[in-house]
């Protein structure tokens, strides 16, 4: 994503350097840019946390496939045993990986528009 920031703060004035890959800008807290730079450190970290949920839930989704493979190879006609726990559990996986892509998506569209705001 590319998107951070820091925050140091001297003589009492809070100063954040925003970066997105190669640029970076400095900016000084102050009464007009304060909410922005806080729902910006808002959407750096919900997007962080986004991709670790996508992740987590691409792998559980992998994981799921897998042991479908496994069960269906392993034996064809005691497949009706195990295919409505595995279709339950595949249909959890898509949406929990549905769900975690639409969640990190909006996140990163609110960082791309404060990161704009203050840039600009």
């Amino acid at each position: 994503m590319g998107f951070e920031y820091i925050v140091t703060r001297e003589n009492n004035i809070n100063t954040w350097i925003i970066r997105h890959k190669e640029n970076h800008t400095i900016i000084e807290e102050s009464a007009e840019n304060k909410d922005d730079l806080q729902r910006f450190m808002y959407a750096v970290n919900d997007s962080h946390d986004g991709v670790f949920r996508l992740m987590i839930w691409i792998t559980y989704l992998l994981i799921v496939m897998v042991i479908s493979y496994y069960f269906y190879q392993k034996g064809k006609k005691n497949s009706k045993d195990y295919t409505v726990i595995i279709v339950i559990a595949l249909g959890i996986a898509i949406y929990l990986v549905f769900n975690a892509f639409i969640e990190f998506n909006t996140a990163y569209q609110s960082l791309k528009h404060y990161y704009f705001t203050l840039t600009n």
